[in-house]
């Protein structure tokens, strides 16, 4: 697989029983909701070989909104399905995109902001009883093992009346994790399948998120290439991973919108902190713009907004502005929850 290290997860079992039939249910269930809504591909972005992202959340930030659900997107290729970071409502969010959850062969978490794993543990909790499968494989900065390791004890309850009640393949055997550390500065090759190989960096998010990271995977079959910045503000490190990069998934924070939610903070040290947070923490159209232009990205693909209560097409407008001052020439893809771009 990758870093070194040789998983090989233990064929789906055969055979009559009720987690196949819940995972025939839940097939089902997934084709009935293609059929009820079918995501809309952004303007000009289809690409060869039926190859796609799917963007099941798109808002940054701790919060709920009834618009958006948190981080989480979808790279398919080539039959399998590779999940960028397991935001709320991710489960619910690959139904509505009619994605069966047999076809997640990895998940890669860039951090452990609570917007980017909240539903991670109970995805793989799905994956295990539902889908009929084994072999799901996370990778991520630490501790990501840690947090695989403790699913079986915080959810004791389920997971032994579960075995109790016929599942036959221990939810321990179902996952394997992969935490890695990354160096201050470099590229490291992470993972590699039939299908892509990834390689990732380490980005600036703030003082208090001592591992973020960005990923690029570049898919076998096509030469495309698609990098997913994670969190983070502008820097050198996300600059080189997107070189020549086809797709370059970045966060994007609006200048006007923070400065609006800011005011939301009583005056005093929390609005100051809030203020640092924010402007050391985030990308904005400025920094974007220049990091897509030195990289020689062909296409910015937004995500991750921030304020996520803005309209899609406002940060669309603020990144255009910013291209034109500084001369970028490729495309600027605006995303909502549901949209697919063709890679």
């Amino acid at each position: 697989m990758g870093l070194n290290e040789d998983a090989s997860p233990q064929a789906p079992l055969s055979g009559f029983s009720r987690r196949t039939l819940i995972g025939a249910g839940m097939a089902t269930a997934a084709f009935v909701a293609l059929d009820r809504a079918t995501p809309a591909m952004a303007t000009g972005s289809q690409g060869g070989g039926g190859d796609r992202l799917i963007f099941l959340g798109t808002m940054g930030g701790p919060v709920i909104n009834t618009k958006r659900a948190q981080t989480a997107t979808v790279l398919a290729v080539g039959g399998s399905q590779y999940l960028i970071d397991c935001g709320y409502a991710v489960g619910r969010q690959m139904a509505a995109a009619g994605l069966g959850m047999q076809q997640i062969s990895d998940i890669f978490i860039t951090h452990h902001h609570s917007d980017h794993v909240a539903d991670l543990p109970g995805l793989l909790l799905l994956t295990w009883y539902g889908a009929g499968r084994t072999g799901t494989h996370v990778w991520g900065p630490p501790p990501v093992e840690r947090m695989i390791g403790l699913i079986p004890e915080l959810f004791s309850v389920d997971v032994e009346s579960r075995v109790e009640e016929g599942m036959d393949i221990p939810f321990d055997e179902s996952v394997t994790s992969h935490g890695f550390t990354l160096p201050a500065v470099g590229t490291v090759r992470v993972m590699e399948d039939d299908n892509v190989t990834v390689d990732a960096v380490r980005v600036p998010h703030g003082d208090d998120i001592h591992d973020a990271y960005a990923y690029r995977f570049d898919i076998k079959s096509t030469g495309r290439s698609v990098v997913f910045s994670g969190d983070c503000r502008a820097n050198e490190n996300l600059i080189a991973l997107a070189d020549g990069a086809d797709f370059l998934v970045h966060e994007i924070m609006s200048v006007p919108g923070a400065e609006a939610l800011i005011q939301t903070v009583p005056p005093g040290p929390a609005r100051d902190a809030f203020r640092e947070h924010l402007f050391t923490s985030h990308t904005t159209a400025q920094g974007l713009v220049h990091a897509a232009k030195a990289a020689q990205v062909k296409a910015i693909v937004l995500y991750h907004y921030v304020p996520g209560f803005m309209p899609t097409g406002d940060f669309v407008a603020e990144v255009r502005v910013e291209a034109t001052k500084q001369g970028y020439q490729g495309r600027v893809i605006g995303t909502s929850d549901l949209t697919e771009v063709g890679v």
